[in-house]
């Protein structure tokens, strides 16, 4: 319910702003449109519980405003700012903790809600700022941002270079002539779960468009792509949290990432990452 308030009044204010500049060339921002939320709140036209998750919906449709604008500056495809279907607007933001929502022993508090049972796989340290509440493949996350104490790593004089492939996923030169270099495998996720990602393509093909079973085919074929998504990013921050955990200096090649992944190689470079 409160996701697609939130992209209902994504579509209106993307709509407002349209408007506003081919009718008067009036160019609005989020602080305009945010002055305008207690008339509209008061007279019944927002049916989204938390004032502040509010203006952080207007604040995301100005940043793909900015992003606009800045592609255009710098020559890239443009891509203006579309309006959002409500089963593709999949989270919303609490912008400070305490206001709309509460993290409990057990439990999440959200406004509008209630009590949500949750499973944290580690405990949350530090101060937390922000909430959001995320929904992917029929699942329901919610990400915590904190402020923390950082934790210097301890110093170490060890260089080490590192040669970027498809065949293997990186090549470890270390300084030290003793030691032998490092070769980390490509774990290649998304050629290994190909088969699975075609039976879930068929499947989502053969089924008719918008119809109960389509959709369901549809969340199947999310889950086998989070699944790919999530082990490609453990992948990585384990490898990365390795290196800089082991060596004082490190050299990384550079390299042409998005021409590489344009090219007639662009499945294996997206597949490694």
């Amino acid at each position: 319910m409160q996701l697609s308030e939130a992209c209902r009044l994504y579509n209106a204010a993307l709509q407002e702003r349209r408007d506003a500049y081919r009718s008067h060339r009036i160019s609005l921002n989020d602080y305009t449109q945010a002055n305008q939320l207690k008339e509209i709140r008061d007279a019944g036209g927002l049916a989204l519980p938390n004032y502040h998750c509010a203006q952080d919906v207007l604040k995301r449709l100005d940043k793909a405003f900015q992003a606009f604008f800045r592609r255009i500056k710098t020559g890239q495809k443009p891509g203006f700012p579309r309006f959002k279907s409500s089963r593709r607007y999949d989270s919303i933001t609490f912008p400070s903790h305490g206001d709309g929502n509460k993290l409990l022993e057990k439990h999440l508090r959200i406004q509008g809600v209630g009590d949500i049972e949750i499973k944290l796989h580690r405990p949350v340290g530090g101060e937390i700022k922000t909430v959001s509440v995320k929904r992917e493949a029929n699942e329901w996350y919610v990400c915590f941002s904190v402020e923390c104490e950082s934790k210097p790593l301890p110093r170490l004089d060890n260089l080490a270079g590192i040669d970027a492939g498809l065949a293997v996923f990186a090549d470890v030169a270390i300084s030290d002539d003793i030691a032998e270099n490092i070769r980390i495998p490509n774990p290649r996720w998304y050629r290994e779960a190909e088969t699975r990602l075609r039976r879930a393509q068929r499947r989502v093909a053969r089924r008719k468009k918008s119809s109960n079973r389509g959709r369901k085919a549809i969340v199947l074929l999310q889950k086998v792509h989070a699944r790919i998504r999530r082990l490609r990013n453990e992948f990585h921050h384990g490898q990365s949290f390795k290196l800089i955990s082991g060596f004082g200096t490190i050299g990384i090649e550079n390299l042409n990432v998005e021409g590489l992944a344009s090219g007639k190689h662009s499945k294996s470079v997206h597949d490694v990452g």
